[in-house]
């Protein structure tokens, strides 16, 4: 900076200035000097505080930094340059809040001055004032340009320019380049690591929602069916709320044609997450309204059916004073969890995205759920908390029941693209259509393939709940259609009744023993399922039933067989053979 140069300013500007002035409007940044520099070189100096400047073309040159009408205040004190400034307000031809100024000979080493006229102060209170900030020359366009549109404050351009310097004074000749380097524009194509243009201004919305896309996948297609609200929304790049940040080739061993891959690869699917996770914090150095840890992913070329990829990446999430590849190393070392949500709608972002960046839902529960089909029921969400105690205090998706739906939408058999069919879920439509179920909840978490719930609202305190153990292929990959009408022959189902109280831990200790033998559980009771059975009035507990058995056996005189196999007669019509049976042995 030049020696002897009085750079001193008011505190504040004239009281009426700013609420006349600050009309909102996206002027040019005006340039002075205080030193004598021929014109070449201040129209040069103009031009490259243009440098950084987000998609700034060549055409665009001077639309936010240019000379001031009278620029030259060489060797004066900058209040002169200041009391220029305010009275060229009134013409409306340049920024009222912020000017550049040239302060030394070799500016392009030593920087050049931003001042702003309504900035906070350094106490950190609600007062404003007017604040001045040495710059790089490349920077200082970037940074008046964020600054005018409220995409940055100048606490935070305080600290990263503090930065910069400090890293410029203790690296002298460090070549990291990619420190300063701007993102690139989307007219000069999509850098590797920057990423698309960020929005011009703060979004309506708390964070903007990433999402990277296999290259295989038509992006804007995707992301329209996505995004909800489309029709109130006509500009992609100002009012979407799901932004493209890269479309990511597979890099595995043997190649694969991602134009066919309709199912997901988990190879592939691996690989394209360490890809966006390495990439994320780069792109939100570049944009910084993207939501830090949550990223969404489409592996495949059928969202529909397949779903999206949800990440939550665990980071710091700080960006500014890191490099391009130390964010990278940051990205790819980074904790993750990955869950698949649905991709067939806004409504998987809705339920999905949002309800787990909200804070409403868990990104995925870590234990065993089950289906639950309930009869005669108005409520059914309500009502699931008659076997699962405290249900409507848990977090979305932390829940051990999931309920299927009333109104099912299934691929049509004629002309109609789709049947919608309105469901009474008994206990007998429940064992038909389980492998449906199956099929339409394939996205849930730990969700159960061999054991279902079932009571109905009406008896449920009297008669209990229905476990189902239903044992078949578990092939969910088959039509919807198909498994709707599943041959219920290929299956082998049993039930058994437990109190509602009890049901929920019988369903977990069933499916936790499942797993060690799948064969488990055929000697506590339960009972083949028969077509046509009714449930309710048949018997009160399993357990009472077999402890009635276990003393009829037991039995030493003929009364006493009498009498129980009267009890039992009149409880369980279904089991009466196979008590006879057993009586007699």
């Amino acid at each position: 900076m030049a020696q002897n140069l009085d750079l001193n300013l008011p505190s504040v500007a004239p009281d009426d200035y700013i609420s006349r002035y600050d009309t909102g409007n996206l002027l040019p940044a005006a340039l002075y000097t205080l030193v004598d520099l021929p014109e070449t070189e201040l129209r040069e100096a103009a031009r490259i505080c243009e440098t950084e400047i987000y998609g700034m073309k060549e055409s665009d040159a001077g639309t936010s930094v240019r000379p001031a009408p009278q620029p030259r205040f060489v060797s004066q004190p900058l209040r002169d340059v200041y009391n220029t400034h305010i009275e060229l307000a009134p013409r409306e031809e340049y920024d009222p809040l912020y000017f550049i100024v040239i302060t030394d000979g070799k500016w392009r080493e030593t920087g050049v001055l931003l001042v702003g006229l309504y900035e906070p102060m350094e106490d950190g209170g609600d007062e404003h004032g007017i604040q001045s900030l040495v710059c790089r020359a490349e920077a200082v366009g970037s940074i008046f340009v964020n600054l005018q549109i409220a995409n940055t404050d100048w606490h935070e351009v305080k600290e990263q320019v503090e930065y910069e310097w400090e890293e410029k004074r203790d690296n002298p000749s460090d070549d990291d380049t990619d420190r300063f380097e701007p993102p690139t524009g989307a007219d000069q194509g999509q850098s590797e690591d920057e990423g698309p243009d960020y929005p011009s201004k703060k979004p309506a919305v708390d964070y903007l929602i990433p999402i990277y896309i296999l290259d295989s996948v038509n992006a804007d297609a995707l992301v329209h069916s996505l995004e909800e609200n489309i029709h109130q929304k006509p500009n992609p790049h100002t009012d979407y709320e799901i932004r493209t940040q890269a479309s990511l080739t597979p890099n595995v061993a043997r190649e694969i044609d991602t134009k066919t891959l309709d199912k997901p690869n988990p190879t592939i699917t691996a690989d394209l997450i360490a890809q966006a996770c390495a990439l994320h914090p780069v792109r939100c150095r570049a944009n910084k309204w993207l939501h830090k840890t949550l990223i969404l992913l489409c592996d495949t070329t059928a969202t529909a059916s397949a779903g999206l990829v949800l990440i939550r990446l665990t980071w710091d999430a700080i960006t500014q004073g890191r490099s391009k590849s130390a964010l990278k190393e940051i990205g790819a070392a980074a904790p993750r969890e990955a869950v698949r949500i649905p991709g067939d709608s806004e409504m998987g972002i809705t339920y999905g995205y949002k309800a787990v960046a909200n804070g409403i839902s868990i990104l995925a529960r870590d234990h065993d759920a089950f289906g639950l089909f309930i009869l005669n029921s108005q409520f059914e969400h309500l009502d699931a908390s008659v076997v699962e105690r405290g249900r409507n205090d848990k977090k979305c998706g932390d829940e051990y029941f999931v309920l299927p739906p009333t109104e099912v939408n299934l691929p049509g058999t004629g002309t109609e693209e789709t049947e919608t069919i309105t469901v009474s879920w008994t206990l007998e439509e429940a064992v038909k259509r389980f492998p449906w179920f199956c099929h339409d909840a394939r996205l849930q978490p730990r969700l159960s393939r061999r054991y279902f719930v079932w009571f109905d609202m009406h008896t449920v305190k009297k008669e209990g709940a229905v476990l189902v153990r239903y044992r078949w292929d578990a092939d969910i990959e088959r039509d919807a259609r198909e498994l709707w009408e599943f041959n219920r022959e290929e299956a082998d189902v049993s039930v058994l009744r437990v109190p509602a109280k009890r049901v929920m831990a019988k369903a977990c200790a069933m499916a936790e023993k499942d797993v060690d033998d799948p064969g488990a559980g055929d000697e506590e009771g339960w009972m083949s399922y028969v077509p046509g059975w009714n449930p309710n009035g048949c018997l009160y507990y399993t357990e009472k039933l077999r402890m009635q058995n276990r003393q009829l056996i037991l039995a030493t005189s003929k009364q006493k067989v009498a009498d129980l196999m009267q009890v039992l007669q009149s409880n369980c019509r279904f089991h009466k053979t196979t008590f006879f049976e057993q009586s007699k042995s």
